[in-house]
Formats: C-alpha cells, sequence, structure tokens
C-alpha cells in the first residue's frame, strides 16, 4: 500500500506499507528510508506503534534525531571528520563538534530513495555521488526491508563503488515496547556481548576494548535498563547519563544477540545481525521537546540498537572493515523479530 505522506522541495514524499498474515504492518517513507511505524498487537491482542514517528515531514526535516532512518554512508562518529584511504586525507562535514555523525549534515537520513514495493518487502535504492559529504566514490546503495509472518522485519544492505570509501550502515529505529510517552527504563535488555568499546567525552570510542563483568554494561543476563540510568559512572555521564555505546557481539549460532522485553504488553523484541558490533542508544538526549502521537517524549523515551561496524575504526585500524573497494559488494544484513508473552 502506498499513500501520500507530503511534499519536500516540491516533491514528494510517500508511506509505503507491508502487512503480515500476524496484525504486523510496517510503514516506510521514501524520504530517508524512515521506519515511520511498526503496528504489533500487545500481550491482550490490542495493537499499537512499537516505533518513534512523526505524523508530517515537516518534523522530520526540522528535528528529527534520526528517527527510523538508513544511516549511511557511515553510522556514528569519525573523529576530527577526517581519514585516510591509501594515505590520500579526506575531510568530511563536521555536524556534531568537531566530529562527523551519521554521514553529515546531509547523510542517507535526508534524502529521497527510489522504491519498488512487493507484497511484503520493500526494495530502496539510491547513489550516492563522489564527494557527497566528503566520501569519496559513487557509492550505490540497495537497502531492503522484508516482513515475514513469523514477526520478523529483516534488513538487508548492498553496496558497491567506484573508488575506495567508507561504508558502514545501519538503522535508526527507536523501540518503545511499552507505551509511547513512558521510559524503557522498566524494560529488560540483554546483549550477548562480553566487552564493549568505551567512548570519550565527544562520545568517540577510545580504541580500547573492556570486559564488561562487573560494570554496569554487563548484559550478558537480562538486566533493567533504568539500572544504569543516572549512575555514578564516568562512561555513563560521558553519554549524558545513560547508554550510547558499542558492543561487542559475541559470535552465536540462530540464537539473538539482543532482546529486548516489555512484562506490561508481553512484547519481546529479539536481534541477529552479521555484523559486528551493536550500539546500544538509550535516547538519553530526548529532552521532552518532541511529541509523537500527541505524547511528549522524555530522556529515556525509546532504545535504538544499531547493528554495525565500530564508529571511528577507519582512524584506529590499520585495515578497517569499514573500507570498501571496486569489485567488492558490501552486505550486511540485520533481523529484528517482535513475539509476545
Amino acid at each position: 500500500m502506498r499513500r501520500l505522506f507530503g511534499h519536500l522541495n516540491n516533491e514528494p514524499i510517500f508511506e509505503y506499507t507491508i502487512f503480515n498474515q500476524n496484525n504486523h504492518a510496517v510503514s516506510v517513507l521514501n524520504y530517508g528510508g524512515i521506519i515511520r511505524s511498526w503496528m504489533v498487537p500487545e500481550r491482550d491482542g490490542q495493537i499499537s506503534n512499537i516505533v518513534l514517528g512523526f505524523d508530517t515531514i515537516e518534523e522530520y526535516v526540522e528535528h528529527s534525531p534520526y528517527f527510523g532512518a538508513i544511516i549511511g554512508r557511515h553510522a556514528g562518529r569519525i573523529a576530527d571528520g577526517t581519514f585516510r584511504i591509501e594515505n590520500e586525507m579526506y575531510r568530511l562535514a563536521k555536524n556534531d563538534g568537531a566530529n562527523h555523525l551519521h554521514g553529515g549534515v546531509q547523510g542517507f537520513d535526508r534524502h529521497i530513495w527510489q522504491v519498488e514495493q512487493h507484497e511484503q518487502t520493500l526494495v530502496l535504492t539510491r547513489t550516492s555521488p563522489h564527494l557527497e559529504e566528503g566520501y569519496p566514490g559513487e557509492l550505490t546503495v540497495q537497502v531492503t526491508y522484508e516482513l515475514t509472518d513469523e514477526g520478523e522485519l529483516v534488513i538487508s544492505y548492498e553496496a558497491t563503488t567506484t573508488e575506495p570509501t567508507v561504508c558502514n550502515l545501519t538503522n535508526h529505529t527507536y523501540f518503545q515496547l511499552g507505551r509511547i510517552g513512558e521510559t524503557v527504563a522498566a524494560q529488560e535488555l540483554s546483549i550477548a556481548a562480553d566487552a564493549f568499546a568505551p567512548i570519550r567525552p565527544d562520545s568517540i570510542p577510545t580504541g580500547e576494548r573492556i570486559p564488561v563483568e562487573g560494570t554496569l554494561f554487563d548484559f550478558r543476563s537480562p538486566r533493567l535498563l533504568g539500572s544504569g540510568f543516572h549512575r555514578l559512572d564516568e562512561q555513563l555521564e560521558h553519554a549524558q547519563g545513560g547508554y550510547d555505546h558499542p558492543f561487542f557481539l559475541n559470535e552465536t549460532d540462530e540464537s539473538p544477540q539482543a532482546t529486548l522485553h516489555d512484562r506490561d504488553t508481553g512484547r519481546r523484541l529479539t536481534m541477529r545481525t552479521d555484523l559486528p558490533v551493536l550500539v546500544v542508544y538509550s535516547g538519553n538526549q530526548l529532552d521532552g521537546t518532541i511529541t509523537v502521537e500527541e505524547a511528549i517524549i522524555p530522556q529515556y523515551g525509546a532504545i535504538c540498537l544499531e547493528a554495525q561496524r565500530l564508529p571511528n575504526e577507519i582512524n584506529e585500524v590499520t585495515t578497517s572493515s569499514a573500507i570498501l573497494s571496486p569489485g567488492e559488494t558490501y552486505r550486511a544484513t540485520t533481523v529484528y523479530q517482535v513475539t509476545t508473552d
């Protein structure tokens, strides 16, 4: 199903909705590839939205904190907005203090994508021109959203380039399994990760790998998110009182690498991915100035589970996995699944 969502610079913005056989519906905009809503049942059968999204294109343009968007060319921060490939220095847009964040001022989240709709699948494509936001090479990207009858939202990424470049794609959906307008403090999170990446005060990873054992970052067993909010911990203070940290995912079989659970609604979100890192962002910078579905969104009003490569890795290791060369194809898949108790 497709409907007109609005206009941006006289171009139509469309919303595409795909359904499964179990009362799930995912709506995606061609602007930013934004997942605007994901309607799923609660334990009692009532259907409601589990992601934060706006009702107008103007709200996305004016003050969206990347709600639901495809992030590229590079998810997360790049220190000083610079990196080298083959001894060539590239200078990116600096849109987060002295650093580059989520692809720059006009990242993938602020472009109109081409959309091909099938029954339960959307295929989004765009070509990022050479030196867009400072990145070398023409990057052709395809992102596929598939909603299965098992309640899975499968997000698949592919990209090719004409020159060596950086490619680190993710999706920035804000999940709220409970009631929109509440916090996620009472929701339980588990992550199959034995180590996390500490961050500097400007949120750039330090390059270290710290065991989670004995820290507020140990989610190997389910733990209430709120148990880590506003604690006297230097790392949490760097992230404004919550989590905004990369976790190094353990290699698993087909079992989930992260699980979020809301006891009130009975909804459970699992995530598995072939990417090495999960950045957990607990909505620390949400400050009550944004309204969604007539509810004011407070601090910790949602959580992002962003599967990606390590932010700023391009400046930390000699052979970064974030480098994509001509003749190669970037491929990655992340699967979110929602079930109820």
